[in-house]
Formats: structure tokens, sequence, C-alpha cells
């Protein structure tokens, strides 16, 4: 497999970049890494390794399980 990595400038108002930036940071990131955390700590992990996939029903479980209201890993978003 093949990666080509793309790279850009992004020009916008201080507002959206700023926007932007809480969502990269302080919404997705932790987002996406306890989903990884979690996704290793299972115990069909090496059989998704050899399969080469994950099933997206336990994604999506963990997803609404990490978005779930009053979930304290959650983070409260700051304004910039």
């Amino acid at each position: 497999m093949s990666v080509i990595t793309i790279q850009c400038r992004l020009v916008a108002e201080e507002d959206s970049l700023c926007q932007l930036w809480e969502l990269m940071t302080e919404k997705n990131t932790p987002f996406i890494n306890e989903i990884l955390l979690q996704i290793g700590k299972h115990p069909e992990f090496e059989t998704w390794l050899e399969k080469g996939r994950i099933p997206a029903e336990l994604l999506k479980t963990l997803g609404n399980s990490y978005l779930a209201p009053g979930n304290s890993n959650v983070n409260s978003v700051t304004k910039c």
C-alpha cells in the first residue's frame, strides 16, 4: 500500500482557524485516542489484525459509549 501525504496552507479568519483547532485538539484527538485504546484492549484484537478488519458495529458502539452524556472522558470545550 502506498501512502500519499498532502500538505496545504489554510488561510481563513482567526475565528475559523480557532474553531478548526478546537475540533482537532479538543474534540477529535481525544476521541480517536480513546477508540484506539479500547480496540487494543479488546480480546479479539489479534483476530482483527489477522483479518485486517475491525467490525463496524464495534466502532459504532465504542464511539457511542465515549460520546454518551455524563461520560467523564469527554473534555469540556473551551473557547479560543
